[in-house]
C-alpha cells in the first residue's frame, strides 16, 4: 500500500470519533472495543483509498465507527475530499426492503472487502463485539453504480 494512503487516513480525527463513541448513550462498546472499531475503520478507509472505484461493504464493527465519523458532517466532508477527492456516501442496507439484485450487490461488495482485507492484513477483519446506535451494512458509494443497485 502506498505511504500516502496511511498519511491521509492518519489525518482523520479518530480521537474525536472514539470520544463520541464512548460518550454516546447508544453505544455500549468498552474502551477496548472502541479502539478495535477505530482500527478496523482505518483499515476500511485504507482499502478504499487503495482500491478506487471498487464498492466495498464494511463489517458491522467498521460501520459503527463510520457512523460516528459521519455525525460530524463538515469534518467528514473535508476528510472525504482529502482522502478520495470526493464525498464518500454511506448507502445502508434496508434488509428485507432491498431487491434481490441490491442484496447480491451488497454481498459482493462485502466479499470484495473481505478478500482485499485478507490480502492486505493477512487475517480476517474483526467483527462486532458490542452494540452501538444501529446495525447496517453500508456500502460505500461515490455516485450512481448500476452494479450496486443504484440508478
Amino acid at each position: 500500500m502506498v505511504l500516502s494512503t496511511y498519511d491521509e487516513v492518519a489525518k482523520v480525527g479518530f480521537e474525536l470519533i472514539g470520544w463520541k463513541m464512548r460518550d454516546s448513550k447508544m453505544c455500549t462498546f468498552s474502551d477496548e472495543e472502541v479502539e478495535l472499531a477505530i482500527r478496523e475503520y482505518k483499515r476500511f478507509l485504507e482499502l478504499k483509498i487503495a482500491n478506487p472505484g471498487i464498492n466495498l461493504a464494511p463489517t458491522d464493527l467498521m460501520d459503527e465507527a463510520w457512523h460516528f465519523h459521519i455525525l460530524d458532517t463538515k469534518r467528514y466532508a473535508v476528510d472525504c475530499q482529502r482522502m478520495f477527492n470526493q464525498f464518500l456516501h454511506h448507502v445502508p442496507s434496508y434488509g428485507p426492503y432491498e431487491s434481490p439484485n441490491r442484496e447480491n450487490a451488497l454481498l459482493k461488495s462485502y466479499e470484495r472487502m473481505m478478500a482485499l482485507y485478507r490480502e492486505q492484513y493477512g487475517q480476517d477483519p474483526f467483527r462486532r463485539m458490542g452494540s452501538c446506535s444501529s446495525a447496517c451494512s453500508g456500502v460505500d458509494d461515490f455516485g450512481p453504480d448500476p452494479s450496486c443497485g443504484d440508478d
